[in-house]
C-alpha cells in the first residue's frame, strides 16, 4: 500500500477511487440509457429469469458488503500505528465500494441485454447506496475508534508518523 505523508492526501486518494469508481458505472449507465432509450420499457416479467436473479444479486452485494467491511475494519483497529490503520480502512473501502460496484454494473449489463427499465431502477438502487457509502474524516475517526493523539493527527493534519 503507498504511504501517506497527512490525513489530507490520505482523505484526498480515498475521494480519487471513491469518485472514479461511482463514475465508472455512472458513465456506463448513461451509454447504455442513451443506446437503449427508444426501445425501453418498464414491465415485470414472470419469464424473464432476471425479474428474479438482478434483485437478488443487488441485494445480497449490499448485504456482503455490509457483512464484510466490519470484519475488515476490525482488521485495520487492531494496527499500532495510524497509518497501518488508514491502509486497512482504505483497503476495507475499496472492497465495499467494489461489491457494491459489481451489483450496479450487473444491472446495468441486464438493462442492455433486455432495455427493460426495471434493471435501471436496480441500477438506482445501488447507486444510491453507493453514494450513501462515501467515506470523509469523520467517519475514519469514528469508524477506526482512535485515540485522542490519532484523532488530533486526523483533524490537524498533522504528518503521520
Amino acid at each position: 500500500m503507498a504511504k501517506f505523508k497527512d490525513t489530507a492526501s490520505f482523505i484526498n486518494t480515498l475521494n480519487i477511487i471513491y469518485y472514479a469508481m461511482f463514475c465508472g458505472h455512472i458513465i456506463f449507465f448513461f451509454f447504455v440509457y442513451l443506446n437503449k432509450e427508444k426501445e425501453a420499457f418498464f414491465d415485470f416479467q414472470n419469464e424473464d429469469i432476471f425479474s428474479y436473479v438482478v434483485p437478488l444479486v443487488c441485494v445480497a452485494e449490499v448485504a456482503m458488503a455490509y457483512f464484510l467491511f466490519p470484519i475488515r475494519l476490525k482488521d485495520a483497529i487492531k494496527q499500532e500505528t495510524l497509518s497501518k490503520k488508514m491502509e486497512g480502512f482504505l483497503s476495507a473501502s475499496l472492497i465495499k465500494w467494489a461489491i457494491l460496484e459489481g451489483g450496479a454494473l450487473f444491472s446495468v449489463a441486464v438493462f442492455f441485454i433486455t432495455a427493460n427499465k426495471m434493471y435501471a431502477a436496480w441500477y438506482g438502487f445501488m447507486a444510491l447506496v453507493f453514494v450513501l457509502n462515501r467515506n470523509d474524516a469523520r467517519h475514519l475517526v469514528s469508524l477506526l475508534k482512535l485515540n485522542k493523539t490519532e484523532e488530533k493527527i486526523v483533524r490537524e493534519n498533522l504528518p503521520l508518523e
